[in-house]
């Protein structure tokens, strides 16, 4: 069944905010066999904080006077190594802005401590070649009672069944948190995809998985709670229940039928990346910024504007097009509200 409705993870993000991911270089200090050359080799270095911190002031100025709220995702590269970080942050902070940081979980500890106050989301990527797991738990046990934290395990094909086991360990240490719980912290198993760069092409898997290999990477995201009351009986005069928790992290995903929930790699194995013809959102809610400062109004490149790190650039204004592409293969991509 064709979807109707699409779009990613914050429903309760209002109308009012613009949410801008920002690319912000390729330096990593991890070196992962399926992650691009180009995603991690240093030759887009990082800028001078202060070239970071002027842009943000322009871009949260700019939307102040619109009355919104800019909501930023940080991605690298590695970006929690960026000299300065930590002032990047909180100049985002300044001007009521929220921070969204996808990183590899490497830092300290103590790093950690300062930084995750904030941090108002969290999406960290385990590497099972590069990071041990009782380091995951140490960082873990650290932020549970201070930010909202999504887990992407990266189903790295020998270290699955380890990643099953870590998984649930990871669960436990939710527990005792006044943040999220248990039953609600989102831990996936991710699929590893051959990455290819560029609109429209179908990924294929970056290992052979076999028939285990599924069970795995398929395995919830999110438990229901068994003791949770049952819900009560349909009233058709009142309004529809809001989306559930675990949404914060995942896609919304609605047919005539049915709505379902799904992390994006579950979106891409089942084949339900397929949006052409219908209506792209973009400009609405966001824009993305790349390794090169360009301003693009998504990854597939639907449209372009300035570079920030121009004297001057515009920012993107509201408008939608018509998906050309066969398959959608970029997360954030997944995520602007598509409708049919």
């Amino acid at each position: 069944m064709y979807p109707t409705k699409v779009h990613g993870p914050r429903p309760e993000v209002l109308s009012k905010d613009i949410t801008i991911q920002w690319s912000m270089g390729n330096s990593c200090n991890f070196e992962c066999e399926y992650c691009p050359t180009q995603l991690h080799d240093g030759s887009l270095g990082w800028h001078d904080t202060n070239k970071y911190v002027h842009i943000i002031e322009k871009i949260c100025q700019h939307y102040q006077q619109q009355d919104k709220v800019v909501n930023f995702e940080f991605i690298g590269g590695e970006v929690t190594v960026i000299p300065g970080f930590i002032e990047i942050l909180e100049k985002v902070r300044e001007y009521n802005g929220h921070n969204i940081i996808f990183t590899n979980g490497s830092r300290t500890v103590n790093w950690w401590s300062k930084a995750k106050h904030l941090i108002d989301d969290l999406v960290i990527s385990y590497h099972p070649q590069s990071m041990d797991e009782d380091s995951l738990i140490e960082i873990a046990e650290e932020i549970k009672d201070s930010v909202y934290t999504s887990y992407q395990l990266a189903g790295v094909k020998d270290y699955l069944p380890r990643l099953e086991l870590l998984a649930e360990r990871l669960r436990t240490v939710y527990n005792h948190s006044t943040v999220q719980d248990y039953w609600g912290v989102n831990i996936a198993i991710k699929t590893m995809y051959k990455k290819l760069l560029g609109p429209g092409a179908k990924q294929d898997t970056f290992y052979d998985y076999d028939g285990n290999d599924w069970r795995i990477l398929n395995l919830p995201t999110w438990k229901e709670n068994p003791d949770s009351p049952p819900p009560p009986p349909p009233d058709p005069n009142t309004p529809p229940p809001p989306e559930p928790h675990p949404s914060r992290f995942l896609f919304t995903y609605q047919t005539p039928e049915e709505t379902n929930y799904y992390n994006a790699d579950q979106i891409m194995d089942q084949g339900l990346n397929k949006f052409q013809g219908m209506m792209c959102h973009i400009g609405e809610r966001g824009f993305n910024i790349d390794m090169r400062g360009n301003i693009v109004s998504s990854w597939c490149g639907a449209k372009t504007y300035g570079n920030v790190f121009d004297s001057e650039f515009e920012l993107p204004t509201p408008e939608g097009v018509v998906c050309p592409h066969e398959h959608c293969n970029n997360p954030k991509d997944i995520q602007i509200l598509k409708t049919a």
